[in-house]
């Protein structure tokens, strides 16, 4: 089979030159952990093209957005998880990208913070901002979960490390147990 890929109308490496796709990953070693967080962010800007001026007004913005404005000045090796984790989609949306792409947004911040940040991205750029739940284990682990659940009956359906548990509440709905 054969295909192109497509963003915004242009091949990927295209539209990531004009900055128009933001990623994140959830790693902790996407810093550099000695510079300052505003310095991590600045350095992003810059290889992104834009001005010093226009770089310090978007951290800012984006650093009171995501709540970590009050830590811009810390080196990166000395945040927490979470507080990296903000900032880290701060660069990711420091061009303004027209397509975001993120793993694990919400590492590492707790889920009221991570609820109240979503809506404020929402609320920052309307139309564009989307929660996806990840489905990739699901895939894989309901059938194989359903086929085992319907040959041996379990009272319950138990998740020990909570990798599986959209396919275990779909699995105890199809079989009327807990």
């Amino acid at each position: 089979a054969g295909g192109r890929i497509r963003v915004c109308g242009l091949p990927p490496t295209a539209a990531r030159r004009r900055g128009w796709i933001g990623w994140s990953t959830s790693g902790e070693g996407s810093f550099t952990r000695r510079l300052s967080l505003e310095a991590n962010l600045m350095l992003m800007a810059r290889l992104a093209g834009l001005s010093g001026r226009l770089a310090d007004r978007r951290i800012r913005t984006l650093s009171e957005l995501l709540e970590f404005e009050s830590h811009l000045s810390e080196p990166a090796e000395r945040c927490s998880s979470g507080m990296r984790q903000r900032a880290a989609l701060g660069r990711a949306l420091i061009s303004a990208p027209r397509l975001l792409l993120l793993d694990e947004p919400r590492r590492g911040i707790d889920p009221d913070t991570s609820c109240r940040l979503l809506a404020r991205l929402r609320a920052a750029v309307p139309g564009r901002v989307g929660d996806s739940l990840e489905l990739g284990y699901t895939a894989i682990a309901f059938p194989r979960l359903r086929i085992a659940a319907i040959r041996f009956r379990p009272g319950f359906v138990y998740e020990r490390y909570n990798l599986f548990s959209v396919a275990g509440v779909w699995v105890s709905r199809i079989i009327g147990c807990p």
